[in-house]
């Protein structure tokens, strides 16, 4: 028989900001997601509306970025440089460092939403700028540059 199921594994409070964690799968084969909350001047919604990035999955583990779990320093196509590490979720904080694309990660606290003020970077998922993850030993980075994205 086909089943599918999905339960509730876990939850993150943060500043402004939160996630949980479900498992869901059939038939023996599941997969973990968490989906990306803000708590805005609307209340509580997920992360970049009814956009479907706002939940992640991995089939072979947490899915990143959460906390305790590590990844790597993503960019969008026709990104060159590296990612500023701020001293606080925000993008008027102080730069403290530069991490290349690639760079290992592990997430030690988070995600905190501080809605970010023009002028914007030129990325390609806007939304993302106002979550935030503490890398650890390093600072505050964008939500955008720790998503895997997948294009075509």
């Amino acid at each position: 028989m086909n089943v599918a199921c999905v339960w509730k594994t876990g939850e993150h409070d943060g500043q402004s900001a939160a996630y949980f964690t479900v498992q869901a799968g059939s038939n023996g084969m599941t997969q973990t997601c968490a989906t990306y909350l803000v708590n805005n001047s609307s209340g509580w919604q997920g992360l970049g509306g009814a956009v479907s990035s706002s939940t992640v999955c991995s089939v072979t583990g947490a899915p990143f970025p959460s906390t305790g779990e590590s990844g790597q320093i993503q960019m969008g196509l026709g990104e060159t440089g590296c990612v500023n590490v701020h001293s606080n979720p925000s993008l008027a904080a102080k730069v403290v460092g530069c991490l290349q694309k690639g760079t290992p990660v592990t997430i030690d606290d988070g995600p905190a939403y501080v809605p970010a003020t023009p002028p914007l970077p030129q990325i390609d998922l806007p939304w993302a700028l106002d979550y935030w993850w503490h890398v650890a030993g390093r600072g505050w980075v964008v939500h955008a540059y720790l998503l895997t994205r997948h294009y075509g």
